[in-house]
C-alpha cells in the first residue's frame, strides 16, 4: 500500500482517476471575467511518506497499541508533511502574485484566495466558465505551470476545474 492509497483512505487525498463521474469539459468555452473571485489549493507530497505507512500498519495490526484507535490526523499532518519553511516559501510565491494566503495548521495544503486574472497569469492557464452555469463554475484550458523549485512537491493543484 502507497502513501496515497492511505491518505486517500483517510481522506486527505482525492488523486483524480479514471470512472470518477466527472463530466467531460464542454467544447470551447468563454475566459472567465478576470475579477471573479478563485480559490486556489495546492495539495503538497507528503515529505515523510513511511511516517503515514507506519501509522497506516499500527491502526490495522491487532497487536499495536494503537488498533482501531482514531489517527490524530493534526500531528500525522506535521509529521510527515512539508516543513514550515517550504509552506512559508509557497505562500510568499502565491502572495507576491497578489492572492492571498489562508492560515492553515496543515504542512499538506496551502490554500489561496485570488481572481481569475491573478490566477491564470500565475499558473498559465485560462479560466473558463460552463455554458449556462455560474462563474463559480469554471476550469482551466492548459496545465499549470509551477517553478521548477515547486513542482517536486505538489501533488495536486486544485480550484481550477470546479465540476
Amino acid at each position: 500500500m502507497t502513501a496515497g492509497t492511505l491518505l486517500l483512505t483517510m481522506g486527505l487525498w482525492l488523486a483524480p482517476g479514471a470512472g470518477s463521474g466527472v463530466p467531460p469539459l464542454p467544447k470551447g468555452g468563454e475566459v472567465l471575467e478576470p475579477t471573479t473571485p478563485v480559490h486556489l489549493g495546492l495539495l503538497l507530497k507528503a515529505a515523510h511518506p513511511e511516517v503515514a505507512l507506519a501509522a497506516q500498519k499500527a491502526i490495522l495490526d491487532p497487536k499495536s497499541p494503537a488498533y482501531k484507535r482514531p489517527v490524530d490526523a493534526q500531528a500525522l499532518d506535521l509529521a510527515m508533511g512539508q516543513p514550515p519553511e517550504t509552506v512559508d516559501r509557497i505562500k510568499r510565491w502565491l502572495r507576491t502574485a497578489g492572492l492571498t494566503t489562508a492560515d492553515l495548521p496543515s504542512h499538506m495544503l496551502v490554500e489561496a484566495n485570488g481572481t481569475a486574472a491573478q490566477v491564470s497569469r500565475l499558473l498559465g492557464v485560462r479560466l473558463l466558465k460552463f455554458p449556462a452555469k455560474p462563474p463559480a463554475i469554471h476550469w482551466a484550458e492548459g496545465k499549470p505551470r509551477l517553478p521548477a523549485w515547486l513542482v517536486p512537491l505538489v501533488a495536486q493543484v486544485t480550484g481550477l476545474d470546479t465540476r
